[in-house]
């Protein structure tokens, strides 16, 4: 199944950012190459297990689905069938990336590798590595325009880049992050770390009026 790129990652009023978008940034600021790296380096080694007739320890196979569906709150199949259809992916592709991430824990890479990365395979190297949230908090000022004065889609990358200054001055002109950290340090609940930098981000996005759309 060839990956949909026109997807709808994240919209801003009546603004669309697709999948091509998002992988268009990646490219343009020297990060998807890494991903297709370890992407073929993965299917290298899933190439050298079944070579030797290495078999998978499926204890630990287990433990790493388990791990990915419980810190995603995944917990029944159900939720992550409908969450695999929000990403456009399949069992397959999740049974695919544990197999990469399971043999790359456990074999070295002989020397360089080559071979085609298919578009599915980055975005399930990339959503069930778990760094889908980072990537998209490290792109979000070059892939958003500012919405101050003139609601507009930037057109191209070096319009988005000359919109990063303003964009910096304006989430720290909006957002208040220290005042919101004193409000996280005089509440009297245990914060779990992971879960407070997802409540930051929260903040952040939704005083620069963005909303995600799986």
């Amino acid at each position: 199944m060839s990956y949909d790129l026109s997807r709808t990652l994240f919209s801003i009023n009546t603004d669309s950012f697709t999948c091509k978008e998002f992988l268009d940034a990646l490219e343009h600021y020297g990060i998807l190459n890494s991903w297709k790296e370890r992407v073929r380096e993965g299917k290298a080694l899933v190439r050298k297990a079944e070579s030797k007739n290495l078999k998978i320890d499926l204890d630990e196979l287990a433990e790493m689905t388990n791990e990915f569906r419980y810190s995603e709150k995944l917990l029944s199949s159900d939720e992550f069938n409908e969450f695999l259809q929000s990403i456009n992916l399949e069992v397959s592709d999740f049974e695919e990336y544990l197999k990469r991430a399971y043999w790359t824990s456990q074999l070295d890479v002989d020397g360089d590798v080559d071979g085609e990365v298919l578009d599915s395979e980055i975005f399930a190297e990339i959503y069930f590595s778990r760094a889908y949230r980072g990537l998209m908090d490290s792109c979000l000022s070059r892939l958003l325009t500012w919405y101050d004065k003139n609601e507009v889609k930037s057109q191209n990358f070096e319009e988005l880049e000359a919109h990063f200054k303003s964009y910096k001055k304006n989430s720290e002109q909006y957002f208040d992050e220290k005042a919101w950290l004193q409000s996280v340090a005089d509440s009297s609940e245990e914060v779990d770390l992971e879960e407070l930098r997802e409540q930051f981000f929260d903040e952040v996005l939704k005083t620069l009026k963005v909303k995600y759309v799986s």
